[in-house]
């Protein structure tokens, strides 16, 4: 089962105040009702569309992410 994110809507006041930028950053994020993927599924830059298919198609992947010696540089993902 993949890992979801759950997101709140924000109040009107919390909409208001995030027009300030220093508001922003004074705002605290709370992580606990995320959901966070310690080890998400990667590829590495080069792989063959065959192996992207064939890995998507027997692990039921609905994305992936591209990386290029650890850095992140695209995310491959079924459309829905």
């Amino acid at each position: 089962v993949p890992l979801q994110a759950v997101f709140t809507r924000p109040s009107s006041n919390e909409l208001l105040k995030d027009r300030d930028p220093e508001a922003l950053l004074d705002r605290t994020i709370d992580l606990d009702e995320i959901a966070i993927d310690a080890a998400p599924f990667q590829l590495v830059l080069g792989s063959s569309l065959y192996k992207v298919h064939t890995l998507f198609s027997l692990l039921g992947l609905s994305h992936a992410y591209v990386t290029d010696c650890g850095r992140l540089v695209g995310v491959v993902g079924l459309k829905e």
